[in-house]
């Protein structure tokens, strides 16, 4: 069985024009340098399409996503001059339709909705969490604060050895050792 049986026509009159051939007896299709990368991607596409994850559909199919340019508005590669039109009878409905367009449109504002979503989700959990670091914050230094008006002021010792303790005044800041007078600093 040809390894193109699957294929679509115009991918075949494409790789057969191009320099592929067709084994005859293991049924693969053998590609020439030239057409080699593009047999890739063309197989990487068939891949993708099997698995759903893309739909091809008219001038959006494996060959042009292996070959990686649009098709040209007067031709369909595989087929020569042929309009869209012909080339592809069975989506004759949406040649020049403007309905693929706008399925392309609205798929394309789903997913950016999808992702401004998720953007906002992420937004809101780092701004919950900066919240509750602040509130864990808060209670630290209400915490510390709270310590430092109860606890008795720390003894402080000069370079002589003395202790002493700062005390405010109204009208300056004095240095008072213990047992015996006040600096003003």
């Amino acid at each position: 069985m040809p390894e193109s049986l699957e294929w679509p026509e115009r991918a075949k009159h494409w790789f057969l024009a191009h320099g592929g051939s067709l084994d005859l007896e293991t049924g693969k299709v053998v590609y020439g340098e030239r057409i080699q990368a593009v047999a890739e991607r063309f197989h990487q596409a068939r891949s993708i399409a099997e698995s759903g994850e893309w739909q091809p559909n008219r001038d959006k199919d494996e060959l042009t996503f292996a070959l990686g340019n649009p098709e040209h508005g007067g031709r369909t590669r595989g087929y020569g001059t042929v309009s869209w039109e012909h080339a592809f009878p069975a989506d004759r409905e949406t040649y020049r339709s403007r309905q693929r367009k706008k399925e392309e449109d609205r798929e394309r504002i789903r997913r950016l909705e999808e992702g401004l979503i998720k953007t906002q989700e992420v937004a809101q959990r780092a701004l919950e969490r900066e919240q509750a670091l602040k509130a864990t914050m808060d209670e630290k230094i209400q915490k510390a604060v709270e310590e430092a008006i109860t606890s008795p002021p720390p003894k402080l010792v000069t370079a002589t050895g003395r202790q002493y303790q700062p005390l405010l005044s109204s009208s300056k800041e004095q240095l008072c050792f213990y047992g015996g007078a006040c600096e003003a600093s």
